[in-house]
This record gives C-alpha cells, structure tokens and sequence, in this order.
C-alpha cells in the first residue's frame, strides 16, 4: 500500500487483491482523518502487520497501529485470521485509546481556593 503523506506508514502489508487493498487504503485514511481532528500538531500513524501462525491454508494477522507524536506513543493491536478485519479493528482500538487519552488531559483541573 502506498499513501501520498509522508506521515501514514504501513509495514509487512500483505498480499491484498484490488477491492481489499481499496478498502484497507480507506480504512487507514479514514482512521488517519478522524485521529487529525483529535490531535494537534503533527503525529505519524504507523501500521503493522504481523503473520505469525499457519494453521492449513489460514494466516494468522497481527496488526499493530501506532500514533508516534514528539514525546508521546499510543497503540493498539488486533489479531484476527482475516487481515483486513484485523487492521480494521485495529484502527477502531486505536481511534478508542487517542479519545481516552485526551479525554483524562481535558478533565477539569481541581478548583483552588482562595484564602
């Protein structure tokens, strides 16, 4: 898979046919838009897929999504037998761990009191 931003990676992707390559393509731009709204500043998503059982004809994917800012790393990872299943996951876990992120930071701070 090949994105125009320099900012989305994607490594060990597996051999995809057209319609499922279309489909992990939006997948990962559609998770890449929704996390850009979320996080400001610049962030690279990074996406990796695993193959690490055989059992017969079925693969086994591994797929781990990570958000890489300065200073900062979230991820999330899915393993499932079907590939595209697995990175879709993957990418909704991720979406989940950036919202629980920043929802403890927008939490409100204690109230000081004035003496």
């Amino acid at each position: 898979m090949h994105f125009d931003s320099e900012r989305i990676r994607v490594v060990n992707a597996p051999g995809f046919d057209s319609f499922e390559r279309s489909k992990a393509e939006k997948a990962v731009l559609n998770a890449f838009d929704k996390i850009s709204l979320l996080i400001q500043g610049d962030f690279e998503l990074i996406v990796h897929f695993k193959q690490y059982e055989k059992q017969g004809k079925r693969k086994k994917f591994a797929v781990n999504a990570r958000i890489a800012t300065i200073g900062h790393s979230l991820q999330a990872e899915h393993v499932e037998w079907n590939a595209l299943s697995a990175l879709q996951q993957a990418l909704k876990a991720l979406e989940r761990e950036v919202r629980r992120k920043l929802s403890r930071h927008r939490e409100k701070p204690e109230k000081h009191v004035q003496q």
